[in-house]
């Protein structure tokens, strides 16, 4: 039996280890009693708190997080200038050409989505037919970052420029720039959207996508340079907003919108002429954003055992000495036997006992995130795995007891400045590739003439440039060593990224992979391969 379970219980073991009937009676006459009120006060007991873990109490959550000064606090600010953004519209699939030309599909389903409305048209011929709404697509930015910019000649794209070219577009936009950077937290209660985190990542994407698709726009559809990268940079700053919430979901929220803004600029001198001054404000951007690994870990470390800690501690009692028991499941109309499973708190019935071994847990994790660090990842996950402390002190330390977990954190934070390597890199190597009409045999040939120094690598334990070599099909093939630290020379595994090293994308993603439809002669099919960006040529640089 525990050491620290309720003293009755003690009782119960010595019921069976007692033989003379007078004992077990006696035992009886303490035990009856004594299970009738636990019975009672564990099946009508409820946290000392309103126990809500679906998020439904964002105020409670507040006390998690580190809020800015209400005095200086832009959250509705800028949770109204995202709220002002016009809905994304819903448009009809093409079904309507200039003469002689027609809408191809370039991808499964604007195929299925175009045989629909050739058998709606079929179906209008039929005597009695009822006309049943057309079919229909949402508009998604993410098409105008895929394939060759000919808006001329891609529908899906013609409706992206056609909102971004909205006035109210514009507008909700220009709201939202002057607040990035602001004192802002869009997790906390006052943002209105449920926390934690609530509605609110899935709005900052959706701002994250519109200003890197606009950025886009900018270079590419009106030649303006520096609009395009001021787009991309409030991008960058947006998601350092997000990260500096430090909730590890934030966190990786925000590492997924820097990845648009750098998938996008790292193309930018592969497909326009930029000058020396214009790839020099591309790497000074970039640089000025790195993430400072050991810094955002170890605070997104500590607000994730803040919250652990905060839900835990919330599913107890507490009595005037801060000792009570667990709660499992309050009890709620048409619940009520949930409350029964409250009767198994006797074997996780110490408060102060549980806050120990967690606090004990969390101590480890710390350390462990520090040798992490301190050692340059040359930390064994699968041996800290295995390793971790599990105490059965009650049901919940085992989901908080998993410091492997929080370490996966800093690869999501190494591969975001890895990234950003990535994006320096790629400028300076197709810069070379004009100037020469040939890609570089090795980086070193880049220093000087285009870079002082070479980016590390942050995977490299020697801090070694990024991975790098010749490619007949692509061109070249630029890499980061990864977790393991190994170079195995840039080879793509089945594995995830996770497994292996990190490749770069150097080309836009195709149009395969998006709802889009292509203006080509009548006759002709669908293009057997993905659009994909051209081979750089020399177009007129844009104006600053």
């Amino acid at each position: 039996m525990n050491p620290y379970a309720p003293y009755p219980l003690n009782l119960v073991r010595d019921w069976f280890h007692r033989r003379r009937w007078w004992v077990r009676l006696a035992l009886a006459v303490v035990l009856v009693p004594w299970f009738g009120y636990f019975a009672y006060t564990r099946w009508t007991g409820q946290p000392g708190r309103p126990l809500d873990l679906s998020g439904t109490d964002p105020t409670a959550w507040d006390a998690v997080l580190s809020l800015p000064d209400p005095a200086v606090d832009r959250t509705r600010d800028m949770v109204a200038a995202i709220g002002s953004l016009p809905a994304l519209p819903m448009v009809q699939v093409p079904t309507t050409a200039p003469a002689g030309m027609t809408w191809v599909p370039a991808s499964d389903r604007a195929e299925s989505l175009s045989s629909q409305a050739s058998a709606l048209r079929r179906s209008l011929g039929a005597p009695g037919a009822v006309t049943p709404p057309p079919p229909s697509f949402a508009v998604d930015p993410d098409c105008a970052r895929c394939g060759e910019w000919k808006p001329q000649e891609r529908y899906h794209l013609q409706q992206i420029v056609n909102y971004l070219e909205q006035p109210a577009t514009s507008v909700a936009l220009a709201r939202i720039r002057p607040l990035i950077g602001q004192p802002y937290c869009l997790s906390h209660s006052s943002s209105g959207m449920g926390g934690p985190a609530g509605g609110a990542l899935g709005s900052v994407r959706q701002v994250a996508m519109l200003l890197t698709s606009r950025a886009r726009y900018h270079i590419a559809h009106k030649r303006d340079f520096a609009a395009a990268l001021q787009d991309i940079e409030t991008v960058i700053k947006l998601a350092q907003d997000i990260e500096r919430e430090r909730i590890l979901i934030s966190v990786l929220t925000g590492l997924a919108v820097r990845g648009l803004a750098c998938s996008e600029v790292s193309l930018w001198e592969k497909e326009f002429d930029l000058s020396a001054d214009q790839r020099r404000q591309v790497a000074e951007m970039i640089r000025r954003h790195q993430i400072d690994v050991a810094a955002l870990a170890t605070a997104s470390l500590e607000v994730e055992l803040r919250s652990t800690s905060f839900y835990l501690d919330r599913l107890y009692t507490k009595d005037a000495g801060g000792n009570g028991w667990m709660v499992l499941h309050s009890r709620k109309p048409g619940l009520d036997w949930l409350a029964c499973e409250n009767l198994l708190s006797p074997f996780f019935d110490d408060r102060l006992e549980t806050l120990r071994r967690l606090n004990h847990i969390q101590n480890d994790a710390r350390r462990i995130m520090a040798e992490h660090i301190e050692s340059r990842f040359e930390t064994d996950l699968s041996a800290e795995r295995e390793s971790t402390m599990l105490i059965p002190t009650s049901p919940w330390l085992s989901f908080v007891a998993r410091p492997p977990a929080d370490l996966q954190g800093v690869w999501h934070l190494r591969r975001a400045n890895a990234r950003a390597a990535a994006v320096i890199t790629i400028h300076a190597i197709e810069a070379y590739r004009r100037r020469h009409g040939a890609y570089p045999a090795e980086l070193s040939s880049l220093v000087p003439e285009t870079l002082a120094s070479l980016p590390p690598d942050p995977c490299s334990r020697s801090q070694a440039p990024l991975g790098y070599r010749l490619d007949e099909t692509e061109g070249y093939v630029l890499y980061s060593v990864g977790i393991d630290g190994q170079d195995d020379g840039g080879i793509k595994t089945s594995g995830g990224w996770r497994d292996g090293d990190w490749l770069f994308a150097t080309r836009r993603r195709g149009l395969d992979e998006v709802e889009e439809w292509i203006l080509l002669p009548v006759g002709s099919r669908k293009p057997q391969t993905p659009q994909t960006s051209p081979a750089p040529t020399s177009q007129r640089r844009m104006r600053q």
